[in-house]
């Protein structure tokens, strides 16, 4: 085995372990890596139960939840729901993906990969896009859940793909970063990092942004793939960044969250935390809030990076975040989903255990 290859395959490994050891303690699976979102006051989110939930936005009352009917129980769900019309679709570990009713969570139709769905699924123009622990990325009928077209890389995809323009960007952790053409699955091109990719995308204009296990953010062209800026952090990038104007916030395992100016890659501002940083961070009110891997969640001052406020809940937070009329939704390790005030002090509304 040639030491590139076995380099990779290092890496990989030492993705599963670390998605292994985040999704439980000893042998007992925790909730936490599902994020929620939020639509016409209900909050969706997966389980570690292998559950799909709504709750009522405004009193975490919950509405309905169904169990995933997979032949592995639980079935653990690391992805984050998404809500298409009126479907929400969502992968998970028993190598599927499913899209449910969401006003019931009846189940429309599910379709079965070669390895665990930990991403979220893209659902643009009809279309789902979402990847594979067997190293696919995938292109369904939203609505029948029939292929398109599949497109094999080299290694795991973790990633949840990114659209723009035809275009369709994914990661992998065979240490690439693609541009797909959205209708057939085309690869258009390919970059190769020193480092698996396992975070998500963001693009803007001509520039798609995307973190990497090599410790650098990258800027690159979406025509071509050319590197145009690289920001150098002291741990991985596993997350996805918000981009607001000409400011880029994106957290490290480093422990760090960073602020960088989207043209040049400069460094605007940085805020410690004691924990690595790979939930999605959200916008509400002038205020970038974060979860850490230290148990807190933190709203900073999306100008200068200074703290506002912090809440402390006991486990890492590890899943994206999701901002709605002055709330903070996002859920916990320790099985627990939390609707915060955003505003003033983080004060929490209410919060419900998935698991009773």
């Amino acid at each position: 085995m040639g030491a590139r290859k076995a380099l990779g395959l290092a890496v990989a490994a030492s993705f599963f372990v670390i998605v292994a050891s985040a999704g439980c303690y000893g042998s007992t699976p925790q909730s936490g890596w599902s994020g929620p979102i939020v639509r016409d006051g209900v909050v969706y989110v997966g389980s570690m139960e292998g559950k799909m939930l709504a709750l009522a936005e405004a009193t975490g009352e919950k509405k309905w939840e169904v169990a995933l009917p997979s032949e592995e129980k639980p079935s653990q769900v690391y992805s984050t729901p998404t809500l298409a019309d009126s479907a929400l679709y969502l992968g998970a570990y028993d190598k599927k993906i499913y899209a449910l009713d969401a006003g019931t969570g009846a189940k429309r139709w599910e379709f079965e990969t070669g390895g665990p769905v930990v991403g979220n699924v893209l659902v643009a123009a009809g279309t789902a896009y979402f990847g594979s622990g067997d190293g696919k990325l995938y292109a369904l009928d939203a609505g029948s859940g029939q292929k398109k077209w599949e497109f094999q890389t080299g290694e795991k995809i973790w990633s949840t793909p990114a659209i723009d323009d035809g275009a369709v960007y994914v990661g992998s952790t065979d240490r690439k970063f693609y541009s797909l053409d959205a209708a057939s699955g085309a690869k258009k091109w390919e970059v190769a990092f020193r480092g698996a990719v396992a975070s998500t995308p963001v693009v803007k204009g001509d520039r798609v942004y995307i973190g990497a296990s090599d410790s650098y953010f990258y800027a690159l062209n979406t025509k071509n793939g050319a590197i145009e800026w690289k920001f150098q952090a002291q741990n991985w990038f596993w997350t996805k960044p918000l981009l607001v104007d000409s400011t880029l916030y994106v957290g490290s395992l480093d422990k760090k969250f960073y602020a960088l100016d989207a043209d040049t890659g400069a460094l605007k501002w940085e805020h410690a935390t004691a924990g690595g940083i790979s939930s999605w961070p959200v916008l509400d009110s002038g205020l970038v809030v974060f979860g850490s891997r230290d148990g807190t969640v933190y709203a900073v001052d999306a100008a200068t990076g200074a703290r506002r406020w912090s809440v402390p809940v006991g486990a890492p937070v590890v899943a994206p975040l999701y901002a709605s009329d002055g709330k903070i939704f996002f859920s916990a390790f320790n099985r627990t989903i939390y609707a915060l005030e955003s505003k003033q002090s983080g004060r929490v509304l209410w919060s419900y255990q998935t698991k009773k």
